[in-house]
């Protein structure tokens, strides 16, 4: 399993980052998809945004640092962008870092 730390700002529908999330992961190839995707706010408030992570398993382990950086990419330039402009924490969207 693998994750992806996404970072949202405050006044974010946290559902509907759940529902965006685990879509971008279920639809990119080299997802699993008999284990389904986990979009989860486990960290909770963080200081300016809601803490997720994306959790998802791949078919080819040797593949999954760039199948996390294509999910990643894949939610920054989708669902991500959409969010932004409803924001006012920009630079906080989608800080994910591995």
């Amino acid at each position: 399993m693998f994750d992806v730390p996404v970072r949202v700002a405050y006044g974010t529908d946290p559902e509907r980052v759940i529902k965006l999330l685990v879509a971008v992961a279920e639809s990119y190839p080299g997802v699993l998809l008999d284990r389904p995707p986990m979009a989860l706010l486990p960290m909770g408030f963080g200081e300016s945004a809601l803490n997720f992570e994306l959790r998802f398993w791949v078919c080819l382990a040797d593949s999954w640092f760039q199948l996390q950086s294509d999910v990643t990419v894949a939610f920054a330039k989708g669902p991500c962008a959409r969010l932004a402009s409803k924001s006012p924490f920009l630079n906080e969207i989608a800080s994910v870092a591995r």
